[in-house]
């Protein structure tokens, strides 16, 4: 279940003394022209009232993660607080921008907000897989229970192609969709370190040895292989079995 309700966009500005969030909106887009970035928002709730400088920073950020990008103001502008909602348009210039947070990370989470099942990171390029497990952090945080109705977790390893598909399927199988159980094998220690009944389940890996395409040379962390580093992890935190 995840702790965010509805997804927000934030607009912010790192200013000492004062609330830092002049507004929040539905949902925001950008279009770029030559370096130059058009920024609206849509149904624009303004916090207080605030004059925009030229030159002022401002971060637009989520209610669920960190900040999708900043920029810079190009033009003055006066901000003025209203009841009603209402569209705002602000021109700038670049500061920095997640991009995978500006359009896919925005979809996926979007969807969840809406209890939408829209997407399957089986279908997903490596990058997207990676973009899904940040937004599956971000959105549900660090789970403490395993949420599984079946006491012996089965996971088919031949459906695995890449180590993004390792953690996605391992985070499904233990948290149900959207789950995150780590993106890499630290990451994966520590969500396991945080299941409180984890005791009460069982794993099994399917197909184990179909890992092993995954053991390229140059990834040894004492001396092992990726496959047996994981397998070695999932043992010492939980009766597992291979075959």
């Amino acid at each position: 279940m995840s702790r965010i309700k509805k997804l927000e966009i934030h607009l912010e500005i790192d200013e000492l003394g004062s609330e830092s969030i002049l507004l929040k909106a539905d949902r925001f887009h950008f279009k770029e022209n030559n370096g130059i970035y058009v920024i609206e928002l849509e149904n624009a709730i303004m916090l207080r009232d605030y004059p925009l400088e030229q030159g002022s920073l401002l971060f637009v950020k989520t209610n669920v993660g960190s900040s999708i990008m900043s920029i810079y103001c190009l033009e003055k502008q006066h901000l003025i607080q209203r009841e009603k909602p209402q569209p705002i348009c602000i021109k700038a210039e670049y500061g920095w921008i997640r991009a995978d947070f500006c359009s896919f990370y925005l979809d996926l989470i979007k969807s969840w907000s809406d209890r939408e099942q829209k997407y399957n990171w089986r279908d997903l390029s490596i990058f997207k897989k990676r973009v899904w497990l940040n937004a599956c952090l971000d959105w549900n945080g660090l789970q403490q229970t395993i949420n599984s109705s079946d006491k012996d977790l089965i996971i088919d390893c031949s459906i695995i192609n890449s180590k993004m598909d390792v953690y996605c399927l391992i985070g499904e199988t233990f948290l149900g969709y959207s789950g995150y159980m780590g993106w890499n094998l630290d990451a994966l220690v520590d969500c396991l370190r945080c299941l409180k009944n984890k005791n009460e389940f069982s794993i099994h890996f399917k197909n184990f040895r179909h890992l092993k395409t995954l053991d390229i040379p140059y990834y040894k962390i004492a001396n092992e292989s990726f496959s047996n580093h994981l397998m070695n992890i999932l043992k010492k935190h939980m009766v597992a079995t291979f075959e």
